[in-house]
């Protein structure tokens, strides 16, 4: 009788272990995936270098800013940028999910992007980047209007302390 008694008893305590382990473990998961928007979120200033079909147009001391939307996703703020005589606003690309990597860093990703300002369609293509918190590589094309090819731009920054 004691011996069951015994072994009831420790069966009850293995199942409050088991169940309470697993309420904190999807804790965890949730405040590790808002953490991940929340890491990659700041201005980060930078160069933006632009080409044309291979053609180097240029660079520019620019900001990208990503704010956190969700737990797995930001907003990227583009930069405005000059482009002959038609400059190219902020664009706000929303829906840009991250991951992270086996290495600590975080790649944010979009297939691509359809955004009107001021009357005017910018279509984007795929939109790739890949940061440590600290630092920041991301690689986009815009094409603006009716015009017939894509720019393709390449940014390369840090963080600001904020």
């Amino acid at each position: 009788m004691k011996v069951t008694k015994l072994f009831l008893m420790a069966a009850v305590a293995a199942l409050a272990l088991a169940t309470t382990g697993c309420t904190k473990d999807d804790d965890e998961n949730t405040v590790a995936a808002q953490n991940t928007a929340l890491a990659v979120a700041g201005t980060y200033d930078g160069t933006l270098a632009m080409s044309v079909q291979g053609q180097e147009m240029g660079s520019n001391d620019v900001q990208i800013v990503i704010t956190a939307e969700s737990a797995n996703t930001v907003t990227v703020t583009l930069p405005e940028i000059s482009f002959g005589h038609s400059p190219i606003p902020a664009l706000a690309v929303s829906g840009v999910s991250i991951s992270t990597s086996d290495a600590g860093s975080y790649r944010l990703a979009k297939d691509g992007f359809d955004l009107t300002v001021n009357n005017v369609n910018y279509v984007g293509g795929e939109l790739t980047g890949t940061t440590d918190g600290g630092t920041l590589s991301m690689t986009y094309s815009v094409t603006p209007g009716a015009m017939p090819m894509s720019i393709e731009c390449s940014f390369e920054g840090t963080k600001n302390a904020e």
